[in-house]
């Protein structure tokens, strides 16, 4: 299994008091990892458990500091819209304050491919895309296209109803 890693970019993270995946099982996948050639990093929190609440509050600043490379997919699910500001599609509003967000997202090529539940708007970040200035772009936002294209900053694109 883990030759099916070498290309993906792997973080671990436990907690210090976490009695379920215990710190020493995780540093031993880790160390399994690296061995086996993938590209991993380990992260051992204090004070932590096996479940946290708020993860996300830690996850998303971790992975956007570990990023080896511009992420090609971003799959994201948390309460808040203010935790997606640091990569190339920023979530801008959201329909019910009550509920989860849930966001997915794949670049390929000149098209945007976007499956969300729960979100209004976001915008594309072309700051931190490598598309030429007034490319077209084809965004598919839950089954529906539009062509965009390229522009400095953020471009926003908002739900039909």
């Amino acid at each position: 299994m883990m030759r099916n890693l070498t290309n993906v970019p792997v973080i671990l993270v436990n907690g210090d008091r976490d009695t379920e995946v215990t710190p020493d099982m995780a540093k031993s996948l880790y160390h399994r990892m690296v061995v086996a050639g993938v590209p991993a990093s380990f992260q051992l929190f204090r004070y932590g458990v096996h479940i946290q609440p708020n993860t996300e509050s830690i996850m998303i600043p971790l992975l956007v500091k570990h990023r080896a490379s511009l992420a090609t997919r971003i799959d994201y699910t948390f309460a808040s819209e203010d935790r997606s500001s640091d990569d190339w599609l920023k979530i801008q509003t959201r329909r019910d304050r009550l509920l989860p967000m849930k966001l997915i997202a794949r670049r390929i090529k000149t098209n945007i491919y976007v499956q969300s539940s729960n979100i209004e708007s976001f915008c594309i970040n072309f700051d931190r895309l490598d598309y030429s200035l007034g490319q077209a772009v084809k965004v598919a936002w839950n089954g529906r296209g539009t062509m965009i294209h390229a522009d400095i900053g953020c471009v926003p694109l908002k739900t039909r109803h």
